[in-house]
């Protein structure tokens, strides 16, 4: 609600009525509301949070100032709408939102369920609850995570500030991350509507149908449901990326110079947004988005025969000042705190505090890039990787691939100028997204996820093409062969979505525990070391350091961590970093140092997880002053004390372990695997408490 009223003032102050000949009307003045709303609520949860001002009463009166101000502008505005822009319920219509429904509501109970993802618990909402608890967003050292552009986690982090509980605060935040699903469910059905429905299509075609196609692929995909119940930052950049494109849109057939130029400033904000939410978004939408406006400005000839260079210089201009606006805060944030505005990117370029060229190059190590020795490698591996897509995915819909034939029809079949060039743009967008995903990222799959938005827009225009036709061919027959058509169509789709629900809402799909207890839920996805460290019954006063753990959201105690890419704590606070040796050769520094040192911050328990450490060295690789050996010679110092923990917590079956940590622990740490009364065993947690100087 707050983010929809700040919305909805901003598009006053963009489209004032005597400002542009097009104002917003009806859903679409909901959906602008929203998408630029919750752009510009993330932001200002930032600059909150850089100002210390994390306050939940704050907030709250932020939030009431702003849906007051809307209100009372909203009174006072002549009556009147055009039904033009309202979602038409018609009977198809209800029938449509009966099918999606379930989509919906599953959607809406796994984003209520407590994290199990491990990016989610490491950094997506654990740096949010770090944030949230020392009162101020700003640079973690032991968290390179957290220096990304975090436009969702704001989100996230506003749930904890107005809840006042960053536990509770986080489902909620989580909720609203996938509120981006249905509200790019909604920028496609106007999408579609307006350019595929109203104009493309002749007068005998239902313009509801070729929107409502479009919503049925995207809400019953099982990726679009996948993203949704966990706080990943792809819904909201796919959400912004199609608000971009249809901003482009809008803006090349804007009918005069004023409307063109505050469209360019929306797209520029939604544009921004999306790089807000991760940086891949400059790549995938800022600049395609920049070039589409520029060049579709510059190639329309004027009245007079000339190309408007200026106009599209100034379009472009208001586009950097939206995106400015969404995206110029995290720049600057990281600028400041780092002295690089893309930290830890382009560290060769900027450099980087706390970042040096040994974590560039883990960095890099972990994140490559592919490389190709030739053309024909590069075609071969293209072949793969839309097989990965299209097909290998576990989570994708069949519709996309099944439906591409019928979207090749409907692009022969549409004549309208500004509708045959979207579906253009459309197919060339997504080739784009498709090619960057391929050669400039390392190939996630949920990377290649905010281009979806773009083909179920497309997968939508086919499945209308294929209806609408089968309605054509049996226009003149009886009503037997008429429905015996439509079934053709119409079965198989229902089949698909029908298989796509099951897969979705199984195991497979994520976490379904729609209907347990909170408390239940959470302790069936609570991180295992954190478990371990409740069971030792710490006092309040008591902090944990984690070696080689990072995924601590659940934690309710004190702790302390770092990254796989950061700086090892264990190894600054105990190597003697002697110059010219390598970490695995460096000295332990005297043990009264060491305890000082942990004694200083608290320290009074460490817990190690050899599993995550085994993970990193066959992976990102990890600094390799970290042994077992350096902790029993903690021990024998009398700086540390094992302490018994369950044989059931700290060891797994030898052989139940990867392949990849067993060769490396018999390799590195042979005394890692060990015998049990039950069979060998990789032993997977150790843990200590700090043995006080008096003692």
């Amino acid at each position: 609600v707050f983010a929809a009223a700040a919305g909805r003032l901003s598009l006053r102050l963009v489209f004032r009525p005597k400002a542009s000949a097009e104002p917003f009307i009806g859903l679409e003045r909901h959906y602008w509301s929203l998408v630029v709303g919750l752009a510009l609520w993330g932001t200002g949860t930032l600059l909150m949070g850089l100002a210390g001002l994390l306050h939940t009463a704050l907030f709250w009166a932020v939030g009431a100032g702003l849906v007051i101000g809307e209100g009372v502008t909203t009174w006072r505005e002549p009556r009147g709408d055009d039904p033009s822009g309202r979602l038409r319920l018609s009977r198809g219509s209800v029938g449509m939102l009966l099918v999606l429904a379930p989509f919906l509501l599953a959607m809406l109970l796994g984003s209520l369920q407590p994290p199990n993802d491990f990016d989610v618990k490491e950094y997506h909402l654990g740096g949010a609850k770090e944030f949230y608890q020392q009162g101020q967003v700003g640079f973690l050292a032991h968290d390179v995570y957290t220096s990304f552009p975090f436009l969702t986690e704001m989100l996230c982090l506003s749930g904890m500030v107005l809840r006042g509980d960053w536990y509770r605060g986080a489902l909620a935040g989580q909720a609203v991350l996938a509120a981006f699903a249905p509200l790019t469910a909604i920028g496609l059905y106007l999408a579609a509507r307006r350019w595929w429905g109203e104009t493309a299509f002749p007068e005998s075609r239902s313009p509801e149908v070729v929107a409502w196609a479009a919503v049925l692929v995207h809400l019953t995909c099982p990726w679009i449901y996948r993203i949704s119940i966990i706080a990943y930052a792809e819904g909201g950049l796919a959400c912004y990326l199609l608000a971009a494109f249809i901003g482009v849109l809008r803006a090349m057939e804007g009918p005069d110079p004023t409307t063109i130029r505050r469209w360019s400033l929306i797209t520029g904000l939604a544009a921004g947004a999306a790089a807000g939410c991760k940086y891949p978004g400059v790549l995938t939408v800022v600049i395609p988005a920049a070039v589409t406006l520029f060049g579709s400005r510059v190639w329309t000839k004027t009245g007079d025969g000339h190309r408007p260079l200026r106009a599209a210089m100034g379009d472009l201009v208001a586009f950097a000042f939206g995106g400015l606006v969404t995206f110029g805060p995290w720049l600057a944030k990281n600028l400041y705190e780092t002295g690089n505005p893309v930290y830890p990117l382009l560290f060769g370029l900027f450099g980087g505090r706390d970042w040096d060229a040994a974590s560039h190059a883990k960095w890099q190590q972990g994140h490559p890039l592919p490389r190709f020795a030739s053309i024909s490698q590069w075609g071969r591996d293209t072949l793969d990787r839309l097989g990965d897509v299209f097909l290998g995915s576990d989570w994708q819909s069949a519709l996309y691939l099944a439906l591409g034939p019928a979207v090749v029809m409907a692009m022969l079949r549409t004549k309208v100028g500004i509708a045959r060039r979207g579906l253009g743009l459309a197919v060339a967008y997504a080739v784009y997204l498709f090619v960057t995903w391929q050669l400039l990222t390392h190939r996630i799959d949920r990377f290649w996820v905010p281009m979806l938005p773009v083909l179920s827009l497309l997968a939508g225009v086919g499945l209308a093409e294929l209806w609408h036709t089968a309605r054509e061919v049996t226009a003149q027959r009886t009503r037997e062969v008429q429905w015996t058509a439509r079934a053709v169509v119409g079965l198989p789709i229902s089949l698909v979505v029908l298989c796509q629900l099951a897969l979705a809402t199984s195991p497979v799909g994520g976490n379904n525990n729609y209907l347990a207890p909170l408390a239940t839920a959470r302790e069936l996805v609570k991180t295992p070391g954190v478990a371990l460290v409740e069971d030792l019954g710490l006092d309040a006063t008591d902090k944990v350091l984690f070696v080689g753990d990072a995924e601590l959201f659940d934690a309710e105690f004190a702790y302390e961590y770092n990254t796989v890419f950061d700086h090892s704590i264990f190894e600054r606070d105990c190597s003697a970093a002697e110059p010219a040796l390598a970490a695995s050769e460096q000295r332990l520094r005297p043990a009264a140092e060491i305890r000082a040192a942990w004694q200083t911050r608290g320290i009074t328990h460490l817990v190690v997880n050899w599993s995550e450490l085994l993970r990193y060295r066959t992976t990102y690789k990890y600094t390799d002053f970290v042994h077992p050996s350096r902790f029993e010679a903690l021990v024998q110092a009398g700086v540390l004390d094992p302490l018994p923990a369950p044989l059931e917590r700290t060891h797994v079956l030898w052989g139940g372990g990867a392949s990849e940590k067993r060769a490396e622990a018999e390799r590195w740490a042979p005394g890692l695997k060990q015998p049990t009364p039950f069979g060998d065993t990789l032993r997977v947690f150790d843990v200590y408490r700090v043995r006080s100087a008096t003692r």
